[in-house]
């Protein structure tokens, strides 16, 4: 592929309260060296003006169609993820998801999107990200990234992907659970392990976080909401019938540790 090729991939951008950056987020999408074939906005019912610049940006030129949607109330992330991922092209074959707040590294689509190209039993990946950092351009290609396998012990454990570092198969069936706020992506990670797919974290960073995980101001940054979540998480498999009532005391127990050093932290 040149430069400007066009890659079958809709990249999904939730977007809530985003007007200062938002279009920082777009402009990385836009300087990827293979270009999407779409980028979806979903406003997650905004009330800071984000609707405004968002239409400013929907009158620019981009190397990708953008498409805009507005939520008549706020659904959080997830439901703004599920509600794009309904709307993307039926002849897009990956979705890949970027925060509004987030950045991707310019070569991001190209390293992940080759790499998954020549593997197609990985039905989804993440990669490494770096936190308040200067863009920098990764100089491994897809044939040199050292990939680890990600697994539902390794989750449970602690979710280590971010959502903005993940691309899927368009025909994955799974999606965001409606009504989830808290833990909605692990969730949705852990229903594509138990379905039988095969993921991959790529031992690379591409992408750069506006804010560090669990911290204030982000969905992850009420850590007793997210305690809960990880709660529900549990209590769904068991009601799925995917974890036993015993296996999920331990992991319980695991989450609450968890939870007391980030309370520490914090």
């Amino acid at each position: 592929m040149t430069r400007r090729d066009v890659l079958p991939v809709t990249v999904v951008v939730p977007c809530y309260n985003s007007r200062a950056t938002i279009t920082r987020a777009m402009e990385s999408v836009a300087a990827q060296t293979w270009a999407p074939a779409e980028l979806i906005v979903v406003d997650d019912a905004s009330t800071d003006g984000t609707a405004d610049v968002l239409h400013g940006l929907a009158r620019q030129r981009w190397p990708f169609d953008m498409r805009l949607a507005r939520l008549p109330e706020n659904r959080g992330p997830g439901g703004a993820r599920k509600a794009a991922w309904a709307m993307a092209r039926p002849d897009t074959r990956y979705v890949a998801f970027l925060d509004a707040d987030d950045t991707w590294w310019p070569a991001k689509l190209e390293r992940q999107v080759s790499w998954m190209e020549d593997r197609p039993a990985i039905a989804f990946t993440a990669h490494r990200c770096t936190i308040f950092s200067s863009v920098a351009r990764p100089t491994a290609t897809a044939a040199g990234i050292r990939a680890l396998p990600i697994t539902r012990r390794q989750l449970l454990l602690s979710n280590g992907i971010a959502t903005p570092t993940v691309v899927a198969r368009r025909s994955l069936r799974s999606g965001f659970r409606e009504g989830w706020r808290h833990c909605e992506d692990l969730m949705l990670w852990l229903d594509w392990l138990d379905e039988g797919n095969a993921a991959a974290m790529l031992d690379v960073p591409l992408a750069t976080l506006g804010r560090p995980p669990c911290s204030p101001g982000g969905s992850t940054g009420d850590l007793a909401a997210m305690s809960r979540g990880e709660m529900r998480v549990l209590r769904t498999l068991v009601d799925e019938g995917r974890l036993s009532a015993a296996e999920a005391c331990i992991w319980r127990a695991v989450a609450w540790v968890r939870y007391a050093r980030r309370r520490i932290v914090a």
